[in-house]
């Protein structure tokens, strides 16, 4: 979209970018600097300064020049959900005076919010780390789970430390499996034992697994579970294969299982669920559970990111922690947070805080093709045989080139989360 905007506005819109992300604090350049640096005639360069001026952004004075408004110097961009933002916008101003931060959602910003926000992506070419010394002071403070220097880094750069996480468990329908196994005991069940809970369920007209409920996650634990790392073809065979049978419905309307997250329990609880939680099977004797989170990034595009790291290191501490579980039934990243956020359930909420020991990050280290072609497969919650053979395909292109070069030529990773710039 920026394509379609005339010149004086692709330069306004860029100087800003430099105004939000802090570049320019005081006097913008002249007509005649900006005319310069952008190779354009010095009447566009007027036209762009009057833009900001009718932004709000910049005042006019009259022979001296043109000056940033001070309301709108400190500007931080935020790509990210609305409630992490909304907890934000209250917080940043508070804790950092002369701060605030913007929600972006502008059309000409839509295929970096994709790439940082829904799609896998690469660290090294789209964030920029995390400064040491903060991730050592996280470290050695000992207050967060040990995931949280872990879960976003490549090489010796850590590129983000989620806020919020919670594992994917399962939450299953309380009626019929009373009928159908009296005395269920969620940690003694294992894969193996499924296939005749399906066909139990299925006598009642249930199905065991609903697709449609974060089907992607159940994939995931399936293949972190069975295969070799990393997974060969006949790995992904075999996993295509188990999670059509324990994800075949027919035309049942009803599910024993469904995947679930902890802020997912808990609004299945507000809206009447009759549930409760079990872990993720044993398989082979293990059990690895995928997970959800929500991390700020710092974009490597900014400029000036020193207060944004600031921003990141304060978004995982008691202040804004707290404000975020308000609100919000996900797993805090700091455990004094995570212990205040524990409530009276009528479900087994402690199963979200036990099995963090099983959270397994195998999907982190596949290539970003083989990932782009699994997140595109579940994009519609249905793994069709054409989305089989596109993976497979991609599986077969990224071994012949790893045997050729003896690397895998794109070390890429995948998070669902937020970015600032």
């Amino acid at each position: 979209m920026e394509l379609l905007l005339n010149k004086s506005e692709r330069i306004a819109n860029s100087i800003e970018r430099k105004i939000c992300d802090g570049a320019y604090t005081d006097k913008l350049p002249s007509e005649q600097t900006i005319a310069e640096e952008y190779a354009a005639a010095r009447m566009t360069a007027a036209r762009a300064l009057n833009l900001l001026v009718e932004r709000g952004l910049a005042v006019r004075i009259p022979f001296k020049g043109t000056y940033v408004k001070k309301a709108a110097q400190r500007k931080i961009r935020v790509m990210g959900n609305d409630y992490f933002f909304r907890c934000l916008a209250d917080y940043v101003p508070r804790r950092f005076p002369g701060l605030s931060v913007v929600q972006v959602k502008s059309i000409h910003e839509a295929e970096l919010m994709i790439l940082t926000t829904f799609t896998p992506f690469e660290y090294e070419s789209r964030l920029l780390p995390l400064p040491r010394p903060m991730v050592e002071r996280i470290e050695k403070a000992g207050r967060h789970y040990p995931l949280a220097s872990r879960l976003h880094s490549s090489g010796k750069n850590c590129y983000g430390i989620p806020a919020l996480f919670s594992p994917f468990l399962l939450a299953y329908d309380r009626e019929p499996m009373r009928e159908l196994e009296p005395g269920f005991e969620p940690y003694s069940l294992t894969l193996e034992q499924l296939p005749a809970l399906k066909k139990k369920a299925e006598a009642l007209n249930i199905a065991l697994i609903d697709p449609s409920q974060n089907p992607e996650s159940l994939f995931y634990s399936l293949l972190d579970n069975l295969s070799e790392i990393p997974p060969k073809k006949k790995d992904f065979q075999k996993v295509f294969e188990l999670f059509d049978r324990l994800t075949e419905s027919g035309d049942r309307q009803r599910f024993l299982f469904r995947m679930i997250t902890r802020h997912g329990a808990s609004s299945l609880q507000k809206n009447g669920g009759d549930f409760d939680i079990a872990p993720i099977p044993l398989i082979n004797g293990t059990r690895y559970c995928s997970l959800a989170s929500e991390t700020l990034f710092v974009n490597r595009d900014a400029e000036n990111p020193d207060p944004l790291f600031e921003i990141c290191e304060a978004s995982v501490m008691p202040d804004f922690q707290r404000i975020l579980t308000a609100g919000h039934y996900a797993i805090p990243i700091h455990r004094d947070c995570a212990l205040d956020s524990i409530g009276c359930p009528k479900y087994r909420d402690d199963f979200f805080f036990a099995e963090i020991g099983n959270l397994f990050f195998g999907r982190y280290n596949l290539p970003f093709p083989l990932k782009r072609e699994i997140r595109f497969a579940f994009d519609d919650g249905k793994l069709t045989d054409r989305d089989k053979e596109t993976i497979l395909q991609t599986l077969g292109y990224i071994e012949n080139e790893s045997r050729r070069n003896r690397f895998l030529l794109e070390k890429m990773h995948y998070y669902t989360g937020s970015t600032i710039a």
